[in-house]
């Protein structure tokens, strides 16, 4: 038997299923997964997954025929004591009785459940009109509720909920998805492509519990005639193109140097910042960065990228109040440094403000961008994009 070590340092068997994907450990949005494993002969199957270790059951390995619908409302319920029961069933060696209790609290909150299907509606498995396994794709690419009950494990829920939704992201025009994702579920994921990027921990109840930050790439930026960064002030724009200028091969243009008449914030016609960026020679194919949605869209095309970085606002202002001199903006640090009040200031609306620079602006542009788009809500780590296919 082909055996891992695991993070314990511990020698164990390797899983053959994967995945009770879940959102519990995400805040307001996510839930990480979750994943029974059984120790017969190798074979990879997602799934909030309870597995035996009991003989071969034929009748659990036999493909059932499903259909699948979008989960609506009057759902919650089933939906929720699906969750539970996922939850609940997973061994000690993964998650405790506590840390289980805190994930999925007894008894089902249906009503959490109807919240959160009115929001985005799950992907439902159905096997004679019933749902075994739920899935959420949201718009921005994040893959959320990865569910199957545990008497309909080992055949394939999962697995063909995430190739549908992978399709439609596909279909979307969407360039990454992403996820956050437990410990037990975290190889069902990357048995299908996807990469961890971070480890982080989350509380629930008191209990903390350990997600991966992953994603899977569906598009190159290679392919992409030019890519475009839209995001708040110090989100991390700068950094991100000059990684990927380096990376490709491609010239950075900002727009900063073409969106205003004068150091006052003075907006240059947005047909003249246009003709500007369009006259330089490399602009074909550059990597162009900005906060100005209103001048993305004007340069945008079908062939292009987007990249949307939605970072949250303390962290925005952290990398304001650390930025060093920018001597292509400004004459002197000092000069920097004394507008620095007006540019915190300039952050800190970012989530309300009514114009091309503001939030709202952002996530009407991302929605109706031409071409591949992704979101991050976390400046991508060193490499993450500079090695994408």
């Amino acid at each position: 038997m082909v055996r891992l070590i695991d993070e314990t340092g511990l020698r164990r068997p390797r899983p053959v299923l994967a995945v009770a994907a879940s959102a519990a450990t995400r805040g307001s949005r996510t839930q990480p997964a979750a994943v029974r494993c059984s120790t017969r002969g190798f074979r990879t199957q997602p799934a909030a997954v309870r597995c035996s270790t009991r003989s071969s059951d034929a009748r659990s390995l036999r493909p059932v025929p499903r259909s699948f619908r979008a989960a609506v409302p009057e759902d919650a319920p089933v939906l929720a004591a699906l969750f539970h029961a996922a939850v609940h069933a997973l061994p000690d060696a993964l998650y405790g009785p506590a840390a289980r209790e805190a994930w999925a609290p007894t008894p089902p909150d249906a009503e959490a459940f109807a919240r959160r299907i009115r929001r985005a509606p799950p992907l439902l498995a159905l096997e004679d009109g019933q749902p075994v396994g739920f899935m959420t794709l949201e718009p921005d690419g994040h893959l959320d509720l990865a569910y199957v009950h545990p008497d309909h494990q080992r055949r394939g829920v999962a697995s063909a909920l995430h190739a549908r939704l992978l399709e439609d992201a596909r279909r979307a025009g969407l360039a990454r998805v992403h996820t956050e994702a437990s410990r037990a579920a975290r190889p069902f994921f990357e048995a299908r492509g996807w990469v961890a990027r971070g480890v982080e921990a989350v509380e629930r109840a008191g209990v903390p519990l350990e997600r991966w930050r992953m994603d899977q790439r569906l598009r190159s930026f290679r392919e992409a005639r030019r890519v475009f960064l839209v995001g708040n002030s110090a989100a991390g724009k700068s950094t991100l193109a000059a990684r990927l200028a380096r990376a490709l091969g491609r010239p950075r243009v900002d727009l900063d140097e073409v969106a205003f008449l004068d150091q006052q914030g003075t907006r240059r016609p947005l047909a003249d910042s246009c003709a500007l960026v369009e006259a330089r020679p490399d602009a074909a194919t550059a990597i162009i960065e900005g906060c100005y949605a209103d001048l993305i869209e004007a340069l945008a095309g079908p062939r292009d990228h987007l990249v949307w970085l939605d970072l949250d606002l303390p962290r925005c202002l952290e990398h304001a109040r650390a930025r060093p001199w920018e001597p292509h903006k400004w004459p002197s640090a000092e000069a920097q440094d004394a507008f620095l009040p007006k540019l915190l200031a300039f952050i800190a609306s970012y989530p309300e403000r009514d114009d091309p620079t503001g939030r709202p602006a952002h996530a009407a542009l991302f929605e109706r961008f031409p071409g591949a788009r992704e979101r991050h809500d976390t400046r991508p780590p060193e490499g993450s994009v500079e090695t994408a296919p």
